[in-house]
């Protein structure tokens, strides 16, 4: 799944828990509104590569780094969303 229909399906569900009384709909969804903004912020850097420097990148993940990277029990995307916040500016925080 892709395009935002996990996070559509999630919110569903929640708006449903907090009919229900099964939990607050404002905080279930604040993971979800984290995991959006650190998605954004990824999707603006990557706009701004040329074919080149997304070949690049690309390219850089298959070697030494990428392993690293995909290999830590962290998340790889979080960490990079924080990594480009200071040169990406979000509209409308």
């Amino acid at each position: 799944m892709g395009f935002g229909q996990y996070a559509s399906i999630l919110s569903g569900v929640f708006t449903a828990y907090d009919l229900c009384g099964l939990g607050k709909y404002e905080e279930l969804m604040k993971p979800l509104r984290k995991s959006y903004k650190n998605a954004l912020i990824l999707r603006r850097s990557l706009e701004q590569l040329s074919n080149t420097g997304l070949d690049r990148m690309i390219q850089s993940l298959q070697g030494y780094w990428g392993k690293k990277l995909f290999q830590t029990k962290t998340d790889p995307l979080k960490v990079a969303s924080y990594l480009l916040r200071p040169y990406i500016r979000l509209k409308g925080k």
